[in-house]
């Protein structure tokens, strides 16, 4: 009888000389009695523990052959197809293996690290609460937990998991880097920064622990700090790069500060000039840090004269996305659409969607836009579309129950809520929305949705499901095709009757609600946030009383109050609901570039939206009106993070709508009446 095939041992393991001892005692057994299922199960584990991904599959399919009924055969064999990167034999050995045993924690614990790895994340979470039901005190579980909740952007729920683990295991590293990566989430950011300053000497992950610490110090104010941080993360990330490029990739497009990795990168350069993944870093970098100019410079001379590439391709639609310019947009799109031709690259198929949207031409980008449906464009997406059965594609309606389920942000929900009245008119027989909870008091007040819910466990049964972002490319071929009546939502009429009770007739002043940051845990929010100091042209405005709507917790640079007095009506605004009821109570409602401007637009309230320079999509580049929205009138930054010259325009602009609601009212004007005549002279005069 021929030995059984040997496996390969790197000489860099920490056990080598063992696990060759161990292997040839083992194989002498095995080639002594061929049917011996044990030695070829314990050839295949050290086959594991050594890493030959080629060795382990073909001597786990011997230890099967003998014992199939085996449960740790079967695990064996999970954990061989997993090493070789073939997940869904893993997935079928594992759940093999549980049949065989429903208590084999180890099992159930690789199970879930498997779906997490298909992202199947409610299978992944079944397979882990079965492990903790068998092992409540498995630190282990309650790590994977919270990286499984994190994985679904649930940060809250991961905090939990995490903490729990702490309980178990105080000072755990995982569980302590996995926490303040939690906080960072659910912006905590000095609460995350204490625990990350313990892990300074003992990290699992340096990088990563230099990279949140330099958020956190970043979005306190302490830029300083921040940029010593990021620098380390920087070095860390460029000195692995080779085996896992994936950190650096983070770096560019997550941090808040990615002109913190110029100074690394270019000094590899200066011994590496010709490294071309170094220079694909510095032009990322430099677009990423807005440096567009020097990015320009750098990217369009190859975009003329070299071959099409992915990774150009992919730097001239950030540039593109980025730029106010729209020739310079354009020119990069189109470079990038020619890379799209035969289905390939759906990721860039996708972004220049997205683009050719952001310069009006929605006839070609709305089609691509749904190329983010693809595998290997959105973490999740595909699992989730096979989770919840058979995706509406455009077909007739008549009759069917239709499910709507949100995609990605709130404001993207209020933005497609328009299409509800036009899923009707073509004969849904039940149109139910799922959306996240601060959502539903608003979308339960729109008669046109038979059912919303907040959880895919509550969800009635349906016939056809849809992402809400697909609603306008199955909906529309262009722009014309938009539905934009004067205002499609209401607001939740408790709600209205106690803000309007509250509120009473007024003072005659306008009622002007602003909201100046978003969410500094969402992408550039740097760029599309206000600091209060530039708000300061607005102080001189007479006949405004102000409500300050700002929710969450901004970054430093935008925390604070405005320079004038406001009205503090945020803390009892619990949800879109509440804030659109006071929404319908004002005249005029300001915001940036987030959830607000959309409510108060779809409510049809005059809205005027504070635009940063790098307009996103839906703003287009350069209007000053939205076909999304008749009542919203755009102001545009000129320049990058300079927002007291747009503030400027806007005070200008807002003393002429007090000039011409005083006159629209009239004199002595008051009570129900004057009221109803200040908002119907703003309503005629915000929107030129």
């Amino acid at each position: 009888m021929p030995p059984p095939p040997r496996f390969a041992i790197p000489a860099s393991h920490p056990e080598a000389a063992l696990l060759d001892q161990r292997q040839k005692a083992v194989a002498a057994r095995a080639q002594l009695n061929p049917r011996d299922a044990a030695a070829w199960a314990e050839l295949t584990a050290l086959a594991i523990e050594a890493g030959d991904a080629e060795a382990a599959p073909r001597l786990a399919a011997e230890a099967l052959r003998l014992d199939r009924r085996n449960p740790r055969v079967s695990y064996l064999a999970g954990r061989a197809a997993r090493l070789a990167h073939d997940l869904e034999a893993a997935a079928t050995h594992y759940r093999q293996a549980l049949r065989q045993a429903a208590d084999f924690t180890e099992a159930w614990i690789s199970l879930a690290s498997v779906e997490r790895a298909r992202e199947s994340y409610d299978l992944a979470l079944e397979a882990l609460q079965r492990a903790h039901a068998l092992a409540p005190d498995r630190v282990e579980i309650r790590v994977n937990l919270g990286n499984l909740m994190g994985d679904r952007a649930d940060w809250v729920e991961a905090s939990h998991a995490f903490e729990a683990a702490l309980a178990l295991a105080p000072g755990h590293p995982a569980a302590t880097l996995g926490l303040a990566r939690s906080l960072v989430h659910i912006n905590a950011f000095a609460e995350a920064l204490r625990h990350l300053e313990g892990l300074r000497e003992a990290s699992p992950n340096p990088g990563l622990v230099h990279y949140l610490r330099g958020r956190c110090l970043w979005l306190l104010g302490d830029a300083e700090a921040a940029r010593d941080a990021l620098t380390a993360a920087w070095q860390v990330a460029l000195a692995g790069a080779a085996t896992n490029p994936q950190p650096v990739f983070d770096l560019i497009f997550e941090s808040e500060d990615p002109e913190a990795g110029l100074e690394p990168i270019r000094t590899r350069l200066a011994t590496n000039p010709d490294d071309p993944f170094l220079r694909q870093c510095e032009l990322d970098v430099l677009i990423h840090a807005m440096r567009l100019p020097e990015a320009a410079a750098t990217l369009l001379p190859a975009i003329e004269h070299a071959e099409m590439d992915r990774e150009r391709a992919f730097s001239a639609l950030q540039l593109a996305l980025r730029s106010p310019d729209p020739a310079l947009a354009r020119r990069c799109t189109e470079y990038a659409l020619a890379h799209t031709q035969g289905g390939k690259h759906p990721e860039i198929a996708f972004t220049t969607g997205i683009s050719l949207m952001r310069l009006g031409d929605y006839a070609r980008g709305l089609p691509l836009y749904e190329q983010r449906l693809r595998d290997g464009v959105m973490p999740g997406m595909p699992s989730r579309l096979r989770r919840l059965g058979r995706r509406w594609q455009g077909e007739a309606l008549k009759g069917q129950r239709l499910l709507v389920w949100q995609e990605q942000g709130m404001g993207d929900v209020l933005q497609m809520l328009r299409f509800a009245t036009l899923l009707k008119a073509r004969g849904v027989g039940q149109l139910q929305w799922l959306a996240n909870g601060p959502l539903h008091p608003l979308l339960a007040a729109q008669p046109e949705l038979d059912a919303v819910h907040t959880h895919i466990g509550k969800v009635q049964p349906y016939d056809l499901h849809c992402p809400d972002m697909s609603l306008a490319p199955l909906l529309m071929r262009d722009i014309e095709d938009l539905p934009a009546p004067p205002a499609y939502l209401r607001a939740p009429p408790q709600a209205l009757a106690a803000w309007q009770a509250r509120l009473g007739q007024g003072d005659g002043r306008l009622r002007v609600a602003l909201c100046w940051a978003g969410n500094p845990n969402l992408d550039a929010d740097r760029f599309r946030s206000v600091p209060p100091a530039d708000l300061t042209p607005l102080a001189a405005v007479d006949g405004v009383q102000w409500f300050n709507v700002q929710k969450g917790q901004p970054a430093a640079a935008f925390a604070g109050e405005p320079p004038f007095p406001t009205e503090a009506v945020h803390q009892d605004l619990r949800d879109l609901g509440e804030t659109a009821a006071l929404f319908a109570c004002m005249d005029l409602v300001i915001s940036v570039d987030s959830a607000p401007v959309h409510l108060a637009a779809a409510l049809g309230r005059p809205t005027w939206l504070l635009n940063r320079a790098c307009s996103e999509y839906r703003w287009g580049l350069g209007r000053e009106d939205s076909p999304w929205y008749p009542s919203l009138r755009i102001f545009n930054q000129r320049a990058i993070c300079q927002w007291r010259e747009t503030l400027e325009r806007v005070a200008l602009a807002l003393t002429a709508l007090v000039a011409a609601a005083e006159s629209g009212a009239g004199p002595g004007s008051g009570g129900a009446a004057g009221r109803t005549q200040v908002s119907e002279a703003v309503a005629a005069s915000s929107v030129d």
